[in-house]
């Protein structure tokens, strides 16, 4: 395996990497989400309301599918990068990917609370389906977030330095094996619920 090349990490790369920019990320973003719920989704109609929840699934579904199940097994197939180079840029584009995911589910989840309680209060019916599908997403990211990615790119550091080669990590390390494979079930369950979300909604609007 070719070593690493020593380089002088940008802020950007140090703000991705850093387990705390994480917190950076979901407090202001639940801050700005409240004072959006109190001045903005209140007074929103409910087609408008099931709109932004159409958006938001329809979103994610597609950032989901093109970075996660098309982009990264293309990468992980390019002959010019070697294995710790392609660590490095996963770990960095799975950060960046999952701090998105985090404020799409601050946005999902309230959206979605507010639009079950305008439903309910009319004597409307929200299946059970339709909750899974919401909540599914915002579940997955937040197993992810808390169990999987702190685990995986504490290796991935290793492979980077040049301390420990992917093969290794593969052979000798539960965790990695497990984790990766763990990361992949919770985004299959993560696109499909998105799409059945997403249809739900979006056939809401044609009535």
């Amino acid at each position: 395996m070719t070593a690493p090349i020593a380089t002088t990490p940008s802020k950007l790369s140090n703000y991705l990497l850093d387990p705390w920019s994480t917190v950076t990320v979901l407090v202001p973003s639940a801050a700005i989400q409240v004072l959006l719920h109190k001045t903005v989704l209140k007074d929103a109609s409910l087609r408008e309301l099931t709109l932004g929840l159409t958006l938001i699934n329809t979103f994610w579904f597609g950032i989901t599918l093109a970075t996660k199940f098309l982009e990264t097994p293309l990468l992980a197939n390019v002959p010019s990068l070697n294995e710790w180079q392609k660590l490095d840029v996963g770990r960095h584009r799975f950060s960046l990917l999952n701090k998105v995911e985090i404020i799409g589910s601050i946005i999902g989840i309230d959206l979605f609370c507010t639009w079950t309680h305008r439903i309910l209060k009319y004597d409307g019916y929200v299946s059970n389906l339709l909750k899974v599908a919401v909540i599914a997403p915002i579940a997955t990211t937040a197993i992810q977030t808390l169990c999987i990615l702190p685990g995986v790119n504490k290796r991935a550091v290793k492979v980077v330095k040049g301390e420990q080669t992917t093969r290794e990590l593969w052979e000798k390390d539960p965790f990695f094996l497990r984790g990766h494979r763990a990361y992949i079930t919770l985004e299959t369950i993560k696109l499909s619920a998105l799409a059945v979300a997403g249809l739900k909604f979006g056939t809401m609007l044609k009535n």
